[in-house]
């Protein structure tokens, strides 16, 4: 892996985490699009600091005396709920690269639906000023928000740190396809539609556990320790230990979460919000089972991202998303082959070694990338 450096010195880059207080919420912020970057910058020799939202008020005493050549906030769609500014980053360096997880823009039906949407489309559009560039997985937003905030913008598909695609897939336990995720809108239809009840079952969060929730909770700045995070303590020395033990947190639940994608036939991805693949789909293909999942409409690159049939299975309507899995159980033979594509793609083209390697790359040098699709 190629190391970044800036007049012969490593890059040095102050990455903004978003946190949240309670572990109820916390839980299911995927590792992959959390501190999973971190993992994705040293790597790629970056020097990096991590600061998480629930101690960004005490940025200056964390970051002290140091200067950054990139400030990367990670993700504007959550930063969007904090009541706090991004205005103290703009003389922490030149380049502030904001992440955008989920899609910004949404069609009206789905403002109807979900009003809380265009409230949030509204918060984050005024973390755009602070920013220079913008990277987004909605494939596009990235034309909307180009013409819109006319800053560079690129299109950031969903990856996963090497270390956690496996290499040996043991059998799986139940032969059922599984979901996991939260419940609302088409989902709904979905778990309920008679076909699709004996071959697809509702799984709960793997990563739920007494002990996580209470240590997560009792982190300092979490939310039984608020009052630990005030300016009677020396951040400089609390926040070193705070992070650490939120990364082993974050890694144990990341850990659980793909072994609990290994306890049913094929990973199942119910429509979403979303209008890119969601964590779920890259998750599942890292943890070694097929991956079935919904076709997002007028999304070209990503459908392009995964062959159809080789390397996972997708489907439009409850029928077809059944008839997939059906194809999966009774030929678990071909399961294991589109899942073993799936794990070579993934690990060619998007791991967040690579992904952080294309972000830098972008960065500085302006041009789009590759994500293993010719047409792109």
């Amino acid at each position: 892996m190629k190391t970044h450096t800036l007049h012969g010195r490593a890059l040095r880059i102050l990455v903004i985490q978003a946190e949240n207080l309670n572990w109820q919420h916390a839980k299911n912020y995927p590792y992959c699009l959390h501190l999973g970057f971190e993992e994705g910058l040293q790597a790629n020799g970056v020097e990096c600091l991590v600061l998480t939202t629930p101690w960004f008020s005490r940025l200056q005493e964390i970051c002290g005396k140091r200067q950054f050549d990139q400030v990367w906030i990670n993700d504007l769609t959550h930063f969007c709920h904090i009541d706090a500014s991004l205005e103290k980053i703009l003389n922490l360096a030149p380049i502030r690269v904001g992440f955008v997880t989920e899609s910004v823009e949404y069609h009206p039906e789905e403002y109807e639906a979900f009003p809380w949407l265009l409230e949030r489309r509204a918060r984050i559009d005024k973390q755009f000023e602070y920013v220079t560039h913008i990277a987004a997985v909605d494939e596009q937003d990235v034309v909307n928000l180009k013409q819109r905030f006319d800053k560079p913008t690129m299109w950031l598909p969903c990856s996963m740190p090497e270390r956690y695609i496996y290499e040996q897939v043991s059998t799986h336990a139940q032969k059922i396809a599984l979901f996991s995720g939260s419940v609302y809108g088409k989902r709904v239809n979905y778990l309920e539609e008679p076909r699709l009840k004996n071959l697809m079952a509702y799984q709960k969060s793997q990563n739920s556990h007494f002990f996580d929730s209470t240590f997560f909770n009792l982190l300092p700045g979490h939310y039984f320790c608020r009052w630990i995070n005030n300016r009677l303590l020396p951040a400089h020395r609390l926040y070193p230990v705070y992070l650490d033990g939120l990364r082993q947190l974050r890694q144990k639940a990341h850990k659980l979460w793909l072994q609990g994608l290994q306890n049913g036939a094929a990973v199942v991805n119910l429509p979403h919000l979303v209008k890119g693949y969601s964590s779920r789909v890259i998750e599942g293909l890292a943890s070694g089972r097929p991956v079935i999942s919904w076709e997002i409409p007028n999304r070209p690159k990503n459908t392009a991202m995964f062959e159809d049939e080789h390397e996972i299975l997708l489907y439009s309507t409850p029928e077809q998303l059944a008839n997939q899995i059906e194809r999966v159980l009774s030929d678990p033979a071909f399961g294991e082959h589109i899942a073993q594509n799936a794990r070579n793609k993934v690990r060619r083209f998007h791991t967040t070694e690579k992904r952080v390697q294309q972000i830098l790359h972008w960065v500085e040098t302006g041009k789009a990338q590759n994500y293993g699709v010719s047409s792109l």
